[in-house]
């Protein structure tokens, strides 16, 4: 490890992380910029020169990598088929887990807001493009197509609702940084003005996406701050609860709609995976043990063919692992532990509800084990960081 200014180390530390999470922001899918690569593995090497590790996060990133490979062997000692490009995939995507080693060096959820703010403007205007043409719409959604489906075009019909929509892969990887704005323009703060307008930008990427899960976490988080502050004032609760569970039931009932919409493809789609996935562990009671292999195929009625993945990544985690999934997830869920030691932190209490709203969401889409799951664990995993860092300063003023 190189000796040298600790402010400039720091500094240009944080620029190269911006840059590479505008990078993965901007290009989840690496197709256009061809940067993603490069920039992993400049700010890999420089965090590898300049700053020290954490090496508490060993064990966690020995444990995924090894359980992977785990996966490959017993996929292969099973006679399983292999799709070797997807495994290959899976690798790659969980790669950048080893920059958690240095992620108490940075604040991510502030470095990230700049690129957020960058690819959601980039969003809009893109979408202000593509309603305003026909010739421009089919002209993005075949560049889209031959450059690894980062923009997905779609009209949808939503309880009646006709609605057309364009879902960006990275958008996700922002469900952080909605938070923190909105928590900002919610809050009496001289930058509440400011971050009023970022918040309505990011609110509006997500109402655009076209996707359930999206175009409802905007009202997920304004309902996390709302109950933060009606839960401030004495008689607040005289209120709050009753709104709480109006709130909540209208919630789960327009999810329950959306879910059980007839004529809807994606529905039949993701239903037609769960009967597949219900026939091969009746077929197979031992893949809930030890799995049927990283990278593994089985037929899927949902796509009516042969497949290495779907959007249910829990489930999808079980099939490929068994019971060892739960070193997996547990990455991913310890952090909960975290925010739920520190609630008393209203942000954090909040931040931490996102989070598992983010989870939820997670379920029923695939994007744990790929750079937008990344980019949100290191900032998860910076926050828990700085607020238990805070949390022992504060123990040892006493």
């Amino acid at each position: 490890m190189l000796k040298c200014p600790k402010d400039l180390v720091q500094q240009v530390g944080n620029v190269l992380f911006s840059l590479f999470l505008l990078v993965l922001m901007l290009d989840p899918g690496n197709a256009i910029l061809h940067l993603k690569d490069k920039f992993f593995i400049l700010f890999l090497g420089y965090n590898l020169l300049f700053l020290k590790p954490d090496l508490r996060f060993l064990l966690p990133i020995f444990t995924v990598f090894a359980l992977l490979f785990f996966g490959f062997i017993m996929g292969n000692v099973q006679g399983n088929p292999i799709d070797l490009t997807y495994m290959s995939g899976v690798f790659k995507g969980v790669s950048p887990l080893v920059l958690l080693l240095w992620v108490k060096h940075y604040d991510v959820l502030k470095l990230a807001r700049i690129p957020a703010l960058i690819t959601c403007v980039v969003i809009l205007i893109l979408y202000g493009f593509i309603v305003s043409s026909d010739a421009i719409q089919y002209a993005v959604f075949l560049y889209s197509k031959q450059h690894n489906e980062m923009v997905m075009i779609t009209t949808r019909n939503l309880l009646g609702i006709k609605f057309f929509g364009m879902y960006y892969r990275s958008i996700v990887s922002i469900i952080p940084i909605l938070f923190c704005v909105l928590f900002t323009a919610f809050s009496p703060s001289h930058k509440r003005k400011r971050h009023f307008f970022f918040a309505i930008i990011l609110t509006a990427t997500f109402f655009i996406s076209g996707t359930r899960a999206m175009m409802l976490t905007p009202l997920f988080v304004i309902g996390i701050l709302l109950f933060n502050k009606f839960s401030q004032y004495p008689k607040g609760k005289y209120l709050l609860y009753p709104l709480l569970i109006s709130g909540v039931f209208a919630f789960l009932l327009l999810i329950f709609l959306l879910a059980t919409q007839e004529g809807d493809a994606s529905n039949t789609v993701k239903y037609g995976h769960l009967a597949s996935y219900a026939r091969l562990f009746n077929e197979h009671p031992q893949y809930l043990l030890w799995g049927q292999g990283t990278g593994s195929t089985f037929y899927s009625e949902g796509f009516n063919a042969v497949t290495a993945e779907t959007e249910w990544i829990y489930l999808e985690l079980l099939r490929n692992f068994g019971v060892l999934s739960l070193f997996i997830l547990g990455v991913y869920f310890f952090p909960l532990y975290i925010f739920f030691r520190h609630r008393q932190d209203k942000f954090t209490a909040g931040f931490g509800l996102c989070y598992f709203g983010f989870l939820l969401i997670a379920g029923t889409n695939p994007f744990l084990l790929n750079s937008q799951g990344m980019t949100v664990l290191w900032m998860v995993y910076s926050h828990a960081y700085h607020v238990s860092k805070a949390s022992e300063s504060c123990q040892m003023l006493k």
